[in-house]
């Protein structure tokens, strides 16, 4: 690959100073300080070398200055030229996080499925507790269950380039060495070979299921023949109809292309041109719920599992429309506002909608004239100026009105506190993340009980990402621009919240590993009277 000149490459790493420090609402804390933050920042240039890097090696030579934020969500886009998913050339075998410890969830060889359940011990006699350690230097993380998730899942092992930042002391190609703790109880050290030419899906255990499993990133079924037990699905919260239709509004162009992806997936033939076309051929959210809550009113269900085991957030206006249909608009408002959140009001903020930023309609204006630069403290709790929850209740009414899908339903109010169910189950894991956790959190305010892994979002993190483009490397990122404060008696950062009935490994062991492990437990608590 060509490389990029040192010179270039220092002006791509100020860009990315520049616009960690103006959008971040505090890029210092976790790393030392601003001294510390800085120090770093001269070093990631003294190191480059004289004759530049490519791409990819820049990217990995950026990478551990953005994962000493330890933010999840502020971090570097890994695009199609930095993994190869046919020929990732790393351990072929895919791991997933269950009570602090990865497991093999899949395998890519047939001779490899006695492996499914065993124990990640070591990768090149590098224990597993010091794989750990060295993530922490090379991916921002909110906890622990998200750190291991980056670790597995998600394909720090199992992509060579990376694999070989995290173990440099791998040097064969043609082989890697893997301790596991089978589930037996034995260890075994083998050597793996790299694959190309992948096959997907991965193989896994035969689904011993028969339950719901649809493709569909917003869906419904019931579990029973008695319609007593609901369970929706969601799996993103960037591909509903109504989200779209408010980025359209505001202006907001970073998600076009996902929006051209989602609407391929659920219709044939050519792109309509126009984005308002586009967003019509999208599934609406208020659709979807109004269905839903209309069988279960009539089948009296009682139990509402919501699934956002696979969900890494989008969105969070979803939150407040399922809502909507179980407590009401105001007192889903009421609810929501339940958790702080602190705005900074960057240029890169301002610059993001087609209309900037109007500091002057900011609530507290009159009492402190805000400038780009400044924080927004509207929605923190703690703060003086900010007592008046009227307003923040009309900014919602309002808001409604850029979401012609749900305003529809809004404004006649016909479906409102349509129907709350005996029992309200949230199903997790590592996957659930920003708008999925706080789905979460808020039915959990309501009464709701959760099972699963615990998600790999801190209930006090950052979060509102904007993207953005280093100039010469083309590399994208996305940097976070809120503080969002869900326990303000508890510490900022790397808080785990363990679910109420946690998977086991001895749990998933007793379901056969199967990939719905969560499902069938939270099935037989039910079924228990557990839950």
């Amino acid at each position: 690959m060509t490389k990029i000149s040192r010179e270039k490459l220092i002006q791509d790493i100020r860009q990315l100073n520049d616009i960690l420090e103006d959008a971040h609402p505090d890029p210092y804390i976790n790393g030392g300080g601003k001294i510390a933050y800085h120090r770093r920042l001269q070093e990631l240039i003294q190191q480059l070398p004289v004759g530049g890097l490519t791409k990819e090696e820049f990217f990995f030579h950026i990478n551990p200055f953005i994962a000493k934020l330890e933010d999840a969500h502020t971090r570097l886009l890994i695009d199609k030229e930095l993994q190869d998913k046919e020929n990732p050339g790393g351990i072929p075998l895919y791991f997933i996080p269950i009570e602090e410890i990865l497991i093999v969830s899949a395998v890519v060889q047939k001779e490899d499925l006695q492996l499914i359940g065993a124990k990640l011990v070591a990768v090149e006699g590098i224990a597993f507790i010091a794989l750990i350690d060295r993530m922490k230097n090379l991916r921002g993380f909110d906890n622990l269950s998200n750190l291991l998730g980056h670790l597995g899942r998600f394909g720090m092992l199992y992509y060579q380039n990376s694999l070989r930042k995290l173990i440099p002391e791998w040097s064969n190609d043609s082989n890697i060495t893997i301790t596991l703790a089978l589930s037996d109880g034995s260890e075994k050290e083998l050597q793996m070979k790299p694959i190309a030419g992948i096959q997907y899906p991965l193989l896994t255990n035969a689904n011993a299921t028969s339950l719901p499993n649809s493709d569909k990133s917003l869906t419904y079924n019931f579990l029973d023949t008695t319609k007593k037990i609901a369970c929706l699905k969601i799996d993103d919260m960037i591909t509903f109809r109504e989200a779209h239709e408010l980025f359209l509004e505001i202006g907001l162009t970073e998600f076009h292309e996902v929006l051209r992806k989602v609407y391929k997936k659920y219709n044939e033939g050519e792109l309509p041109e126009e984005l308002p076309e586009l967003i019509k051929g999208l599934p609406a959210a208020t659709e979807i719920f109004t269905s839903l809550f209309k069988d279960m009113k009539k089948s009296s269900t009682e139990y509402f599992i919501v699934d956002v085991s696979n969900c890494r957030g989008g969105q969070d206006y979803i939150i407040l429309f399922l809502l909507y249909f179980i407590i009401g608009f105001e007192k889903a408002v009421k609810l929501i506002q339940g958790r702080s959140d602190v705005l900074k009001l960057s240029r890169t903020l301002a610059d993001s909608v087609k209309d900037g930023l109007d500091l002057e309609k900011i609530d507290y204006y009159k009492q402190v004239p805000l400038i780009i630069g400044d924080y927004y403290f509207g929605n923190d709790k703690t703060f003086s100026l900010c007592k008046d929850d009227t307003k923040q209740k009309d900014g919602y009414s309002n808001s409604m009105k850029q979401m012609p899908s749900f305003h529809k339903e809004f404004s006649k109010r016909e479906f409102e506190s349509y129907y709350t169910p005996k029992k309200i189950i949230v199903l997790s894991s590592d996957i659930t993340h920003s708008s999925g956790f706080d789905l979460m959190l808020n039915l959990k305010h309501i009464g709701a009980v959760t099972v699963g892994v615990p998600s790999g979002q801190s209930g006090n993190c950052f979060g509102n990402i904007r993207q953005y483009e280093l100039q010469h490397s083309k590399i994208k990122g996305q940097v976070a621009t809120r503080l969002f404060i869900a326990f303000p008696d508890q510490p900022i950062t790397h808080l785990t919240l363990k679910p109420d009935f946690e998977l086991t490994y001895d749990l998933a062991f007793k379901y056969y590993f199967d990939k719905q492990s969560t499902l069938l437990y939270t099935l037989d608590l039910i079924e228990e009277k557990k839950i």
